[in-house]
């Protein structure tokens, strides 16, 4: 699943700037999670995700990523900077911003949907799974089996997705855990449990 890009930069083109990001991110010790290049309001915006490269025994819990700090964004902003400023593979102008994927990463790699195991998320895919037309599905992660995303979803219990028919997966975060708070109830009221 690549990175999104919507302009005239060609294929070969996006490989490059792909290959500077990734060097960039692997250079101060983090992982390359996207890179895309979207227009907004302001004009053209290239858009890099990095977050530090998980080791054991780092503190975090089996499956969170581990973060980055703006010291390592800014390093991975300045050296692709000094590249694409020489290599000029994107034509039109445009804004560099690297930063962290969030809470709610995205998942673009194979090995993300392993590695995130156990991880409650959201998939979309590109065509309906069956004849009920459903095209979005939450729940919590099992992995992989072959070439099939599994996860037990909210609504339908255990469901395979076809790794190459995902438009968009991300982690989901349940917000009433993270605060302790209590789930609310189909009807709008909390419930206790």
């Amino acid at each position: 699943m690549r990175g999104c890009r919507m302009s005239r930069v060609s294929d070969e083109q996006w490989q490059r700037v792909e290959e500077v990001a990734q060097g960039a991110a692997e250079a101060v010790g983090c992982e390359l999670v996207d890179v895309s290049l979207k227009q907004d309001n302001y004009g053209w915006v290239l858009r890099v995700l990095v977050e530090k490269v998980a080791l054991a025994g780092d503190g975090n819990p089996e499956g969170t990523p581990p973060g980055v700090s703006l010291e390592e964004c800014s390093a991975v902003s300045e050296r692709m900077t000094g590249i694409l400023d020489v290599e000029d593979p994107i034509s039109q102008p445009y804004r560099l911003e690297v930063s962290s994927p969030g809470v709610e990463r995205p998942l673009k790699k194979r090995q993300d949907f392993v590695r995130f195991a156990g991880s409650r998320v959201h998939v979309e895919l590109l065509e309906p799974l069956d004849e009920g037309g459903r095209r979005r599905f939450t729940g919590q992660l099992q992995g992989l089996e072959g070439d099939e995303v599994v996860l037990v979803g909210d609504d339908e219990g255990k469901v395979s997705l076809p790794l190459a028919g995902i438009a968009k997966a991300r982690l989901q975060v349940n917000v009433d855990a993270l605060f302790g708070r209590k789930a609310p109830s189909r009807n709008g009221r909390r419930r206790s449990r």
